[in-house]
Formats: structure tokens, C-alpha cells, sequence
């Protein structure tokens, strides 16, 4: 059957021998859980959205998805992100059921590039630390380390990250703020992280052993703060918006983290299939569309 992404999921067999299509998700109502939850439906697998308390009733993997917040959610719920941790390692002591664990990039140190999965980590913020403490505290388990996350669903309710927050302004002629602008950020469309989960799955197998596997997921398109308020600029100008002015903040950490995605490539097939410049038109088109339904 086609997933989503060109992918063709084949059956999984479990330990009572049958097909493998159920998949509890936690965190899965969340930005990444509301997107994964119906390509899962469509690929053939039966998505099941479970509480980080709960048991999974059955044969399936587990998606942790929980805690994705970002580092301004943890900074905010600093007790709530510690806990997380204690929550998604419970999760790995069952050695016949696979866990696939949605950590992120902030692990690896402030100012690395071209991060590879076996090199050194160095989380400078309470999100990255307990990111890096749930990968030591999980085995066997997938790890996929995402870039930034972006795309889909402006009206979802959730904070708008870096380049939703620019769409939104630039489309109504608002200022952006480019805070930090030197700052690189390694942004991935919210797509072709759902088809990086789906592309783990297709090869898992619970009748084998599932041992550790880590998985740079990214864009493969850096870009700096600025040059992203640039861009989403013209992309609304483009639409017919008035050119808003870009305020460009003092330059604090400069390079922040850039992934390396050759190992998601060459042992899982997979690639990004959003470019950033596509990804930066839809964004500008939905946050054009959201501002037309605001509008008396």
C-alpha cells in the first residue's frame, strides 16, 4: 500500500504472527501527532493515541512524540520537561515492542555543523538536555533527531514557530523581527518528518531484536535568520503585500547546529522531499489565507 512520500509499507509480523498496523502515538495530538496520525491511516497502519501514563494494549510500536515543545516550552514548564524524561523511558523496557523516540537537534553543541549521529553531543538548553537524557535513557529504541519542525495549520492554536511568526506579520505588512539574525537554523516541513517516521516503520520488525538506530531528519537547506525574514518578504510582496521592514536584532550565537542526513539516506531511503523555498510559498499562502479569513 502507498504511505504518503512515495513509500510502500509492507506487513510487519509480531510475536502472534500477524500484521504489524497498529501504532500507539503519544503526544499525538500535538503539531507533529495531528500530522503522522492520519498518513499512518493512510499508509495502512491503525494509529492509536495513548496518555504518556498509559499502557499500549496489544502488539505495535510506540511513537513518543511528547515534549516537542521547544526550548521556550520547557524554559516554561521546566518541571513538567523533567519529568518527561522519567515518562518516555518507561516506554523502552519492553525489549519485543520498538520505540521510536522524537528527539531533536538541539542535542549536539551551539555552533556545530554538519552534525553527524555518532559525534559528540552538547544540549546548552533544558529541552536539548533532556532530549540527550531520554537517548541514554532508552534501549533499544529509534532515535530521529528533527531540525526545526514547520508548516501546516496555522489556525491549529499552537505557537507559530520562526517562520510561521515571519509569514504572519509579512502578509499584513508588520515588521519582522530578526532576532539574532546570524543564526543558522536547519528547518524540516512538517511533511517530511511525518515520511521519516513512516520510513522507519516500514522496516521494523518486532520478531528481531530493534537496537539503537539514530537518525539525523533535517531540511538539507541552512539558512540564517535574516536571509529567512528576506525571503518570506518577497515570497508576500510577491502575493501582492506591502513590503514590510525587516528589524535585524544583535548577533548572539551566530552558527547554531546544522544536521548531516546522509545516514537517513543510505540505511533508511530516505531524503526531503520540500525544498525551502517551496516550503516558505505554502507557509506565506496559508498565513495569506488566514489573515483573508480574519478579515471582516
Amino acid at each position: 500500500m502507498a504511505a504518503p512520500g512515495g513509500l510502500l509499507r509492507r506487513d510487519v509480523v509480531v510475536d502472534d504472527g500477524g500484521p504489524m498496523t497498529r501504532v500507539f502515538l503519544i503526544g499525538g495530538n500535538g503539531y507533529l501527532g495531528s500530522h503522522l496520525a492520519p498518513a499512518l491511516s493512510a499508509a495502512g497502519y491503525d494509529p492509536v493515541v495513548i496518555g504518556r501514563e498509559d499502557d499500549p494494549e496489544g502488539p505495535g510500536p510506540v511513537v513518543y512524540l511528547a515534549g516537542g515543545g521547544g526550548p521556550v516550552a520547557a524554559e516554561g514548564d521546566p518541571l513538567g520537561a523533567v519529568r518527561g524524561v522519567e515518562h518516555a523511558c518507561r516506554y523502552a523496557r519492553n525489549p519485543r515492542r520498538p520505540l521510536i523516540f522524537a528527539s531533536s537537534i538541539y542535542v549536539y553543541p551551539p555552533g556545530a555543523s554538519d552534525c553527524h549521529e555518532g559525534g559528540p553531543l552538547g544540549p546548552e538548553t533544558l529541552y536539548g538536555a533532556c532530549k540527550a537524557a531520554v537517548e541514554a535513557g532508552i534501549e533499544p529504541a529509534v532515535v530521529l533527531r528533527f531540525g526545526a519542525i514547520y508548516g501546516g495549520r496555522i489556525d491549529s492554536g499552537r505557537p507559530p514557530e520562526v517562520l510561521t511568526r515571519f509569514a504572519l506579520r509579512a502578509v499584513v505588512g508588520q515588521p519582522l523581527e530578526a532576532t539574532d539574525p546570524d543564526r543558522i537554523l536547519d528547518l524540516i516541513h512538517v511533511e517530511d518528518a511525518v515520511s521519516a517516521i513512516l520510513a522507519v516503520l516500514v522496516d521494523l520488525d518486532t520478531t528481531a531484536p530493534v537496537y539503537n538506530e539514530v537518525y539525523n531528519v533535517g531540511g538539507n537547506a541552512p539558512v540564517t535568520v535574516a536571509d529567512l525574514a528576506e525571503r518570506v518578504v518577497e515570497a508576500a510582496v510577491h502575493r501582492g503585500c506591502h513590503r514590510s521592514e525587516i528589524r535585524r536584532g544583535d548577533v548572539r550565537s551566530g552558527v547554531l547546529r546544522t544536521l548531516n542526513l546522509r545516514e537517513a539516506e543510505s540505511s533508511l531511503g530516505w531524503t526531503p522531499a520540500w525544498t525551502l523555498s517551496a516550503g516558505i510559498e505554502a507557509v506565506v499562502a496559508e498565513a495569506l489565507s488566514a489573515a483573508d479569513r480574519r478579515t471582516p
